[in-house]
């Protein structure tokens, strides 16, 4: 089977990247699967996860207002369906142009839309009627577009309620399953993001400070590029901020899930908080404000703390619960590793795997 995956970017630490770069080693190991990658990465630059070097790679570059980025993304996608020639499609882009494939591209290939976002999510923050009006508009081009496709995976019930799909295949991300666990004894808080307005890094910045006042031994390690959407580094001077500590993202993130106590998520919209289950998966217990869809659908309160969507008190208390008292943290911690053991990697990508395998065989019949 030849498999084409449609994602914006390889040369990035999130979520869609890591999660596409494993299912193409999975797919492609021993040469069983002839897998491509189709990305916007403006040219070759390094790869943050690990790729088979059998994994074939294309890029598009992509220019211009929006009607001429629809022109190009078409002229460049049809040229590679004619190099590569695969049996399927799958696309890992939710953005516009990305959800009117059906549209603006006719193929016979069958086509799968992977839905990793929220329908309602929003890169920055929409205070002024102009950018009210134009997220609106936004999130119906999106509902529009999706009824376009006939193969779709979500990655909870909570997305496919949320999107309105009754026949929507759900299979969740997956997660690698760690032998150890941390023993929750050092001071340290974590928490993995991305800069930009979706991961909400400015909501840190007020739980740091108030940790701080009353538990200064308490330290947040944040892994968050520091150019992006907020100025971090303002942030902390502006609001006197000794404890956080920011650590450039990285592969090697292992050791420092083993070295805390807490996780935290601070995120304004998530579909399926992949962080959040490799922190379970070393033991962590978890803080997360409810925000839409994505966290609710893996937390709940015998390994985590789900809090009210901006209820910063609220956070801050179940935080100090954490911090004073350690036996809820060590039981919530062993709850969350074995929750963490449902979302088996070779389980999930063998599923995966058939599943393309039946839309294939599907159009063949």
């Amino acid at each position: 089977m030849k498999i084409l995956f449609l994602i914006p970017k390889l040369n990035v630490s999130g979520g869609v990247a890591k999660i596409i770069s494993a299912k193409a080693n999975f797919l492609s190991k021993n040469n069983e699967n002839n897998v491509a990658i189709l990305t916007q990465n403006k040219g070759n630059d390094p790869l943050f996860f690990d790729l088979n070097p059998n994994v074939d790679l294309f890029d598009v570059s992509l220019k211009g207002n929006f009607f001429n980025i629809l022109a190009a993304y078409k002229k460049q996608v049809e040229s590679v369906l004619k190099v590569f020639k695969p049996d399927v499609i799958v696309i890992a882009d939710n953005g516009l142009k990305a959800m009117f494939f059906n549209i603006i591209i006719k193929t016979a290939i069958p086509v799968v839309l992977e839905i990793h976002c929220s329908k309602i999510v929003s890169e920055k923050k929409n205070n002024t009627f102009f950018a009210k009006r134009s997220h609106q508009i936004v999130v119906k081009l999106r509902q529009l577009s999706i009824k376009y496709f006939s193969n779709i995976i979500m990655l909870s019930e909570e997305s496919k309620k949320e999107w309105n799909l009754k026949s929507a295949k759900i299979i969740p991300n997956p997660v690698d399953q760690s032998s150890v666990h941390s023993d929750l004894s050092d001071k340290k808080i974590i928490c993995v993001t991305r800069n930009n307005y979706e991961k909400g890094f400015d909501r840190i910045i007020p739980i740091c400070k108030a940790i701080n006042k009353k538990y200064p031994s308490w330290t947040f390690e944040v892994f968050c590029d520091e150019k992006g959407y907020f100025d971090i580094l303002k942030l902390m001077k502006n609001n006197d901020i000794r404890n956080l500590i920011i650590h450039k993202s990285t592969k090697n993130i292992n050791e420092y899930y083993l070295n805390s106590s807490i996780y935290i998520s601070t995120s304004r919209f998530e579909v399926f908080p992949l962080v959040i289950l490799e922190a379970m998966s070393f033991g962590l217990p978890v803080v997360a404000y409810n925000c839409p869809i994505g966290v609710k659908s893996i937390l709940n309160s015998e390994f985590g703390f789900l809090i009210e969507d901006g209820n910063q008190n609220e956070f801050i208390n179940k935080l100090e619960k954490l911090i004073l008292d350690k036996e809820v943290r060590i039981k919530m911690g062993k709850n969350a590793q074995l929750e963490s053991f449902k979302y088996n990697t070779e389980k999930i990508l063998n599923d995966y795997k058939v599943y393309l395998n039946e839309i294939v065989y599907n159009e063949l019949k």
